[in-house]
């Protein structure tokens, strides 16, 4: 069988005049923010960090209170249920009823920008107020994702300063579950996260503002050989590398009950895309040896960063024509210029008759889910273990069939081994990116993987190439969940 590779196709997106292209941040990897400004005594970022559906955290300014917990400002982002974290001590005029500093209030109603109300509870009714300017107050919206992060310069002589500020964004992706879906769909909001940076050079009185950047966070990583990371600009990004796949022919889906039907779900991968809402975003499914084809077209109409999660056996589900594999292209139409597109090629789908196929997936070095199916010989281990004790007979004329010892707090915990079978040599890196993964997960449930290496077979040497891996279930057979 001849499988053929495709690169990714990258276009230079400054020539389209286009205002907006998303900056993505793995932030498994050092992401550091310099600050190095002629005369700067010291430097400061304000960090703000916000999955999507969630307002931006900022430092508001500007403010006014009037009567029953209503306040304006400066313009800034609102939507009911934001929180407004109020700290300082109160003077200047106008007051909060039952304030202390810290305290975190709940916005009820507003205007989107300049006016909001407050209240103590989420949803519940306006707090006390009395209508002034109050002043030593500082107000920051969505508290939890801001921060605020100062230095000095180590010297009149070096006087960079340098922030880290990827463990920061890392704290608000949560990789829990890939979306597996019948056609193109939209991952979980927590999959990755928005943040803004704005950078401050201090001359010993006053910082100055130098610059405002946003950035798309993903739980990825970069190589040592990579030297330092710098955002990859792009208005489209594939969260996965080039390999091909093989992926278990009879996995279908069953659209009136919403289910993947056979021993193995569905293979999906990510992108994510950054639209005008007049730019066209779309994905053909074509069929590798003649011109069946069709096209999903994503987001009509609206504007805004998206990460996708794209099927790949959806060849499966559309019959004969796609029985030999397919090739799947996402593309980008920009208001103005060419398309820009990404060219990704999968295997042929593999009937697999004898043994029971187990699809692993895992967030890989992209920040993205990707899934090998391991389609050969398996075999399960379940481990157990308990505390013993000597017991005590109740009486000198004791029972015989109650023993000297017992176990207590038994439980037992499940491995498990597989086999991938025979597969493309380009399949060592999908197996270096599995092996460093922080979330892999098998058949939808979580695992950790206990072979900690594997030597990278090639071709030459290894003529057929089969990985073996063993994992063990990230929980316990007994639930003893407290």
């Amino acid at each position: 069988m001849d499988l053929q590779r495709r690169n990714l196709y990258w276009w230079n997106f400054d020539r389209y005049n286009i205002p907006y292209i998303m900056k993505v941040v793995k932030v498994r990897s050092p992401f550091l923010i310099e600050v190095n400004q002629s005369g700067q005594v010291g430097s400061k970022i304000e960090l703000s960090i916000y999955n999507k559906g969630n307002s931006i955290p900022t430092i508001l300014s500007g403010v006014t209170v009037s009567t029953a917990g209503q306040f304006s400002c400066t313009a800034a982002t609102f939507a009911v249920g934001n929180t407004v974290t109020i700290s300082g001590t109160l003077g200047g005029t106008g007051t909060i009823t039952g304030y202390t500093s810290p305290k975190t209030y709940y916005v009820i109603a507003t205007n989107g920008t300049t006016s909001f109300t407050l209240s103590a509870t989420l949803g519940g009714a306006a707090i006390t107020t009395t209508a002034g300017t109050p002043t030593g107050l500082t107000y920051i919206t969505q508290i939890s994702g801001f921060y605020s992060l100062s230095k000095s310069v180590p010297s009149t002589t070096q006087t960079n300063t340098i922030y880290n500020v990827s463990n920061y964004v890392k704290e608000f992706i949560e990789n829990v579950q890939p979306l597996t879906n019948d056609e193109p769909d939209i991952v979980d909001d927590f999959e990755w996260v928005n943040f803004r940076i704005k950078r401050y050079w201090y001359n010993g009185t006053t910082y100055t503002l130098l610059d405002t950047n946003d950035y798309v966070g993903v739980n990825g990583f970069t190589n040592y050989s990579d030297g330092k990371q710098n955002a990859v600009t792009t208005l489209l990004t594939p969260l996965l590398n080039t390999s091909i796949i093989n992926y278990y022919k009879n996995a279908t889906f069953d659209s009136s009950t919403q289910e993947w039907l056979g021993s193995s779900s569905i293979e999906n991968f990510n992108f994510i895309a950054d639209k005008l809402s007049n730019s066209v975003l779309s994905v053909r499914f074509e069929n590798l040896t003649n011109t069946s084809s069709i096209t999903y077209n994503l987001q009509n109409g609206v504007a805004g960063i998206f990460n996708y999660s794209i099927p790949i056996s959806i060849v499966v589900n559309l019959g004969s024509p796609y029985a030999t594999g397919c090739k799947i292209t996402v593309s980008l139409t920009p208001v103005a210029g060419t398309p820009i597109v990404s060219f990704i090629t999968f295997a042929y789908p593999i009937e697999e008759c004898k043994y029971t196929p187990v699809l692993c997936s895992f967030v890989n070095r992209y920040g993205g889910y990707k899934t090998i199916t391991f389609f050969k010989q398996q075999t399960n281990t379940i481990a157990v273990k308990g505390t013993d004790y000597k017991l005590t007979q109740q009486a000198t004329n004791y029972n015989t069939l109650i023993g000297q010892s017992k176990t207590f707090n038994i439980n037992g915990k499940q491995t498990i081994k597989l086999n991938t079978g025979f597969i493309d040599e380009n399949y060592s890196e999908l197996i270096t990116d599995l092996l460093l993964s922080e979330t892999v997960l098998l058949n939808s449930k979580p695992v950790t993987v206990k072979t900690q290496g594997s030597d990278l077979k090639t071709s030459l040497k290894d003529r057929l190439i089969n990985y073996e891996l063993e994992f063990e279930y990230a929980f316990n057979l007994i639930n003893d969940v407290v």
